[in-house]
């Protein structure tokens, strides 16, 4: 109960606040992966690694602040993540480090304090351009039909 807790409040994030102070990482930026995670991206994303550092929270972090809950409702937990999850999540960051500006990293930390807030919130999704904007709760892992 006590890590579900600092799960949902992020409050397990704040050590990575150390890493911020020594210049590792920053506030907002791409969420670092562990190597067989990052494989799993697109050969694109590599152009964010090469522009922006890690951050503690990013639109990604936002987007999927409840990915635990989607993996264990999908039907097929790993091709959930492999081709809906990691793929999407590339987009945005690939959309954050096109776009990053002090601007938008100030509305990126107050929309993930509004999100711890307010998880059922859907403020990011208006700020993205419409070609970017999905409904995560339809991820499931489900085989395409034709």
């Amino acid at each position: 109960p006590i890590g579900k807790f600092l799960r949902k409040s992020k409050l397990n994030e704040l050590m990575q606040l150390w890493d911020v102070f020594r210049g590792k990482m920053s506030l907002v930026g791409p969420r670092p992966q562990i190597q067989h995670v990052h494989n799993m991206y697109p050969p694109e994303f590599d152009v964010v690694l090469d522009k922006v550092r890690p951050g503690v929270t990013g639109v990604g972090s936002i987007v999927f602040r409840d990915e635990e809950r989607l993996l264990t409702e999908a039907i097929d937990r790993d091709r959930c993540f492999k081709t809906e999850i990691v793929p999407y999540k590339a987009e945005l960051e690939i959309w954050y480090a096109e776009n990053a500006s002090l601007w938008l990293d100030i509305k990126l930390i107050f929309l993930t304090a509004w999100a711890i807030i307010n998880p059922k919130s859907q403020g990011l999704m208006s700020m993205l351009p419409p070609d970017l904007r999905r409904d995560v709760n339809t991820f499931k892992g489900a085989p395409k039909t034709a």
